[in-house]
């Protein structure tokens, strides 16, 4: 049997790990209690990267000195990395495409380079742990324990100096740990939670300097949904839509995005949407304080919003909010925790069903739905106060479940791999609760140890073990049916 969740400190890292990465985009870890309310209007923007200044190449320097030295000048922030081209020579100069991907590896130190041969031309190898890795598209992924990244470099000598004439093919760009703040921001991009007005967003960490990151961040909502989200989100851009300039500049506080003539054929509500998700996604950054709309030069109506207008105005909100003490389970009560002091508030203590024992809880929306694994794992039960527990799931041994903003019920059993339980109808207590299987292709054998969802309930992670006892977290989207119930999840994005 897979081991259980509460005996695995690796577990709990991947865990933590998982919610570091997700957290700025709203994915952490789920509200048990309140009442969902409206999104914030004041957008935090994000913090300034600091601008670093690379070195090039000294006279003199041998061809691992050279490579080494192309590989720090790549992670800055220089606009087409003038600096890092100047370790280059020949085609390599126009070849190099930065953008194919970021390696992070811990510091130089850590960089093994072997040179093959002593005349010109010599073969570089450089070798490295990976912490992590960027995408094309900007998503941060954790890299396995014991991962590896290997490149190949050849150097020649050209009017006396060694210079870089040959980049690997699938090499982007390396990037050392204590430079990713400095050079990176973690930004997320606006999408919509299918039939809702929730804005779901999507983090990708992307390079500065700061002038380029407007356009960035355009480019990236105009490509539409990730593929890891699925069915469960959408976007108000129509198909085909792009920039007619392929820039947005900010002059005095305005973001200027000019779009393409595919957007003229958005109807009123798909205006509101991508209007929404304009704002939402570009108020981040700390130089846009409105957001000016045309296309091909001409302006683009929306419905009710003028440029000063943000998200919220066109009744859109970023994110699904919850109200109320948090409480904690002690013996067969119940007990609210004073939000202030941090103490238990024996006033707010409530009586569950008598009889009823739980290894774990979990607490909808208003506080009304309890629900919890009873302590010898095999009954995931709603434990209603003043009456007898209604059984909602059995099994062999129930992972901690969690409860969504529709109040579905989350839950797997760990003897039975690939499987995950939802159950919806718990909060209406004169409705039977109707239990499903989700049993996605991705999680085949393997054993699902925990569960999450995302405040606006687009999004599940699942972290697994396989028959091997290989560990991994996933994030996937949610394609929901009538009334919210969760029906299928999308290919996932694996983050740890």
């Amino acid at each position: 049997m897979a081991e259980r969740t509460s005996g695995s400190c690796r577990l709990r890292v991947l865990l933590a790990l998982a919610l570091a990465v997700l957290a700025p985009a709203g994915c952490g870890a789920i509200p048990d209690s309140g009442v969902a309310g409206p999104g914030r209007e004041l957008v935090e923007a994000a913090p300034e990267p600091l601008r670093v200044a690379a070195l090039g190449p000294r006279p003199g320097a041998g061809p691992d000195e050279i490579v080494q030295g192309f590989l720090r000048a790549g992670g800055s922030s220089d606009d087409d990395q003038m600096v890092a081209r100047s370790f280059l020579v020949g085609s390599a100069v126009r070849s190099w495409q930065p953008s194919r991907g970021v390696v992070v590896y811990p510091d130089d130190v850590s960089l093994t380079t072997t040179v093959r041969g002593t005349t010109s031309p010599v073969r570089v190898d450089v070798t490295t742990p990976v912490l992590a890795t960027i995408d094309e598209q900007g998503r941060f992924i954790q890299a396995r324990q014991g991962t590896t990244a290997h490149a190949v470099f050849t150097a020649v000598r050209t009017g006396g100096q060694w210079r870089v004439s040959v980049v690997d093919g699938a090499f982007g760009s390396w990037l050392p740990q204590f430079a990713l703040d400095r050079t990176y921001s973690p930004l997320p991009v606006s999408f919509v939670a299918d039939g809702t007005t929730t804005l779901v967003p999507d983090l990708r960490w992307l390079p500065g300097p700061r002038p380029s990151l407007a356009t960035a961040l355009v480019r990236q909502l105009l490509l539409g949904p990730p593929a890891y989200l699925g069915a469960a989100v959408v976007t108000g851009f129509p198909r085909g839509t792009t920039l007619a300039v392929d820039a947005v500049p900010t002059t005095g506080g305005v973001a200027q995005v000019d779009l393409s003539a595919q957007a003229l054929t958005a109807t009123p509500a798909m205006r509101q949407m991508l209007w929404a998700q304009l704002t939402a996604t570009l108020r981040r950054l700390p130089s846009v304080g409105e957001v000016q709309l045309t296309v091909g030069g001409a302006p683009f109506r929306v419905p009710g919003v003028t440029s000063a207008s943000v998200y919220g105005d066109t009744g859109f909100r970023d994110d699904v909010r919850v109200t109320g003490d948090p409480v904690v389970l002690s013996g067969d009560r119940l007990v609210g925790i004073d939000a202030v002091s941090g103490k238990l508030n024996a006033s707010r203590a409530t009586d569950l069903s008598p009889g009823v024992r739980l290894r774990s809880l979990a607490v909808g929306a208003g506080g009304s739905l309890v629900v919890g694994v009873e302590t010898s794992g095999r009954r995931l039960v709603r434990a209603q106060t003043g009456g007898r527990p209604t059984v909602l799931l059995t099994g062999s041994d129930l992972v901690d479940p969690v409860v969504d903003v529709t109040g579905a019920v989350w839950s797997a059993d760990l003897a039975r791999p690939g499987r995950l339980r939802v159950v919806v109808g718990t909060a209406v207590r004169d409705v039977a609760p109707r239990a499903s299987t989700l049993t996605p292709d991705w999680l085949a054998g393997r054993a699902v140890q925990a569960v999450d969802v995302s405040r606006d309930g687009a999004r599940v992670l699942v972290v697994s073990q396989g028959p091997g006892g290989d560990r991994r977290v996933d994030v996937a989207g949610v394609r929901r049916g009538t009334g919210g119930q969760p029906l299928a999840l999308a290919a996932p994005l694996e983050v740890a």
